[in-house]
């Protein structure tokens, strides 16, 4: 999922806004902000991966709230700038927007911009246009000390509020990423079998149906996890000879 975060401090605007992205089905809207000092405050607590920001905030900006959150850590959002304001466009490009929607917009139009930040995100995440690959590689926290743990040990892993649970040899593990980076970051190593889940493809042993029209996977190690009907169509394209 593509954790999303929109501030405008319109409550009607965002209520449609949050509309429009319902169609979205990889797209989770994690928080709303109406100002600039909320949104730099709380930032931390939602690592949103897209913002829908508009103009103007009040008496605050939304060009320094993106400055701000791009100056408080390593990952940068993709930015979409939503304005009834047509006459900013330049500056938006030039802080890092991927596109600029003028109020009021349609579906459609809404769907050309998530199509730009889909691809934007594929690209920070897989390495597109990169000299270097994603790190092989993970440093998660473990007590007092940092493990070391590489991609292929990880059995499974699931969303957790703001961090990920990951499943390494009958260990549980926090490591501070979203699903969605995750996903797009090791989609050669994991399928994503339901909306807070990723599962290594090598772990993956026996896929059963069950009587709700679901089924489950059997993991070498037994764990069972549930594969929900609408990412069936993930194995299909990963395991040769699935249905």
């Amino acid at each position: 999922m593509i954790r999303t975060a929109i501030i405008d401090d319109e409550p009607i605007a965002r209520d449609r806004l949050r509309r429009l992205l319902h169609a979205h089905r990889d797209v989770d809207v994690v928080a709303e902000f109406e100002g600039a000092a909320e949104t730099v405050e709380r930032w931390h607590e939602h690592d949103a991966a897209m913002v829908f920001v508009d103009i103007r905030l009040g008496e605050d900006w939304g060009f320094d709230v993106i400055r701000r959150v791009n100056a408080a850590g390593a990952f940068t959002p993709a930015i979409i700038v939503a304005t009834a304001h047509r006459e900013h466009g330049q500056e938006a490009f030039e802080v890092g927007a991927i596109d600029y929607l003028v109020k009021p917009f349609d579906s459609a139009r809404l769907s050309i911009a998530m199509s730009r930040a889909r691809r934007w995100l594929a690209e920070q995440f897989t390495g597109a246009g990169r000299d270097e690959p994603l790190p092989a590689r993970i440093a998660v926290r473990q007590r007092n000390r940092m493990r070391v743990i590489h991609i292929s040990e990880i059995d499974w892993l699931e969303s957790a509020d703001n961090y990920l649970e990951l499943h390494v040899g009958g260990e549980t593990l926090l490591y501070r990423a979203t699903i969605a980076q995750f996903a797009e970051g090791y989609a050669d190593h994991f399928v994503r079998v339901s909306r807070s889940t990723l599962v290594n493809l090598d772990r993956i042993s026996v896929v059963l149906p069950t009587a709700d029209g679901d089924c489950e996977v059997l993991l070498h190690d037994g764990t069972t996890l549930a594969l929900r009907a609408p990412y069936r169509a993930n194995l299909r394209a990963r395991i040769p000879g699935f249905y």
